[in-house]
Formats: C-alpha cells, structure tokens, sequence
C-alpha cells in the first residue's frame, strides 16, 4: 500500500512538473531588464523565464545567480531563487498586455519595473 501511494505521489509530481512547462506563455519567456526602481536603483538586475520553468536572475554586471523556477497562477508570475543569504520568492505582476511586470518589494512597498529585453546589459555598459 505504501510503495502504490508513493507511487502516485511521484507520478503526480512529475505530471505537475511536465504541465508547468507546457503552461509558460510566449510573452514570459526570456530576458525582462530593470526599467524602474523606486527604491533609486533602475537597471540593477535583469530577469530571464525559461520555457521550462527555470528562471534566473543576473545582478548589474550580469552575473548569473543560481537557477531557481517559476509558475503562473492566475496570470501572475511566482518565482523562486536562492541568494548567498537564502532562498527569496518574488511576485511579479504583468500588465494588460504583457509590456511589463511589475514587482512590489514586501520590505519597502516601492515597485520595480521589468520590460521585455534582448538580453542582459551590465549597468553603466
């Protein structure tokens, strides 16, 4: 009884993993570059969702941290990442037609803004 439930725990993890990534929108996937910063520091990451439900953030001279993953729910993003001080989880909202997203930091209540981008670009570069 055991190995049947675990069994099904597992092959409903994995049919959950599968549908995530059949369930990231066009408009999501690849690079969203820091476009405004109300807490005064504009172009300080950019962001990268991948088809496959990893996401990465790079830091302003484009390092690449840790892959964490995302999901959307109710046409929000959901992500997760590791930093050097711990696992963060971050909201990022879409506007109407998928131009930007729109972060709001639970430590400060300011926004930060990402718009879709080629790529990732170091600060000042």
């Amino acid at each position: 009884m055991k190995i049947i439930a675990l069994t099904l725990i597992l092959s409903g993890l994995l049919g959950a993993s599968c549908a995530r990534a059949e369930q990231v929108p066009a408009w999501a996937e690849g690079f969203w570059a820091q476009v405004v910063d109300e807490d005064g520091r504009p172009g300080d990451d950019t962001l990268k969702f991948r088809k496959d439900g990893s996401f990465v953030v790079y830091g302003s001279k484009c390092q690449e941290f840790p892959v964490g993953e995302f999901h959307l729910y109710k046409g929000n993003i959901y992500a997760t990442f590791k930093t050097p001080k711990g696992l963060v989880s971050a909201v990022y909202i879409p506007s109407k037609k998928h131009q930007r997203l729109t972060f709001t930091s639970p430590r400060t209540g300011n926004n930060a803004v990402y718009a879709p981008a080629k790529g990732c670009t170091p600060v000042g570069g």
